[in-house]
């Protein structure tokens, strides 16, 4: 479920922050869900709203993004869905990347400007697909620096195998950098995700994917501050 509204959920207040952990698309990358589930609905002639998506299809879904199966067994599931007659992989990995809209202008420039007072980290919900669009999209920009320069880490789900917002799977994280939950910022845009995080013993902002991060971040600071 995407955010409830535009405030903060957090356990305590008044916490000096050393580390945020960004999300990836709705957060730093726009992203259009509606043009995905209405796509991917009429390829495979199941009806489906953004918060409406059926069990059987969340769960692939899920194993994809987890890294627990292949972009071709992936592909291929999806069309043993199909109502009526069977879409191509092609179609169906438009339909799949229509969501996928861009960098939000100048999030690299904000991202390196805080680096400087913050350890950025980034924990997305992602698969070889959507990943393979980025790491092009970013290629193409021609940048001068890498984004291993921006972040001081960076976890894909599936690439570590774990999948938000399960708790261990932010736990995960937090081992992984070595980083101290009680001063880190988590930033998602999809409230379980949020959840999650607070249960695993980090702050944690839901920010409304349709506002700039860039214009909300230093506010979403002071709410936690």
């Amino acid at each position: 479920m995407l955010c409830h509204n535009f405030l903060f959920s957090t356990m305590s207040k008044n916490q000096e922050i050393d580390n945020i952990i960004f999300d990836l698309g709705g957060v730093l990358y726009r992203i259009n869900y509606w043009e995905t589930f209405s796509k991917m609905g009429t390829l495979l002639g199941i009806e489906m709203g953004q918060n409406d998506i059926p069990d059987h299809i969340n769960e692939i879904v899920r194993y994809y993004n987890a890294g627990l199966i292949r972009t071709e067994t992936f592909l291929w599931k999806l069309q043993k869905e199909a109502k009526g007659t069977t879409p191509l992989p092609q179609k169906l990995i438009s339909a799949w990347n229509a969501m996928l809209i861009g960098w939000e202008e100048g999030i690299f420039e904000f991202l390196l400007k805080i680096k400087s007072d913050y350890n950025l980290y980034l924990y997305s919900n992602i698969n070889d697909l959507h990943f393979n669009h980025l790491i092009k999209e970013v290629n193409s920009l021609n940048l001068d620096f890498k984004l291993e320069d921006v972040f001081e880490g960076m976890a894909f789900s599936h690439q570590i195998n774990h999948v938000k917002p399960d708790v261990q799977a932010f736990k995960y994280v937090l081992n992984l950098y070595d980083v101290n939950p009680v001063k880190t910022l988590f930033i998602d845009d999809f409230q379980e995700n949020v959840d999650g995080a607070i249960n695993a013993g980090m702050l944690a902002v839901c920010h409304d994917n349709v506002k700039s991060i860039k214009e909300n971040f230093f506010s979403y600071l002071e709410l936690v501050c």
